[in-house]
């Protein structure tokens, strides 16, 4: 079976519309998506964050046909409230960067947190 190659991709509020060669596909989440980085057969979702509501675990793995493949590992936080800010790319890694000051790595086919720094 080949992979779906992502060719665009749009977003609004919580609604994340994917175009493939193949087909469209509607993904509906949580919350509003702040940002969304392409890695060729999948996108990485970094959902919005409120102050009312805590939802450490704000950063998803889509892939190209629509299915949520992970949402990033849940850990430990020195507060209670430390969602993810932003979303890169480090090599072959996804690198999210969290309200305390650390860069998290992350293996882009688990959502498993692999390494992390504190850059703060």
């Amino acid at each position: 079976m080949k992979k779906s190659i992502i060719k665009n991709y749009r977003f609004e509020a919580n609604r994340l519309i994917i175009s493939t060669s193949d087909s469209i596909k509607k993904v509906i989440l949580p919350l509003a998506i702040e940002e969304v980085k392409c890695f060729e057969d999948m996108l990485v979702v970094l959902l919005d964050y409120s102050m009312d509501e805590i939802f450490n675990e704000n950063v998803f793995g889509i892939s190209a046909e629509g299915k949520v493949l992970w949402q990033i590992e849940k850990i430990f936080h020195a507060y209670e409230h430390s969602p993810f800010t932003n979303i890169g790319q480090k090599n072959d890694l996804l690198s999210a960067y969290n309200v305390e000051g650390y860069n998290y790595f992350v293996d882009l086919k688990t959502g498993k947190i692999v390494d992390k720094e504190f850059i703060k």
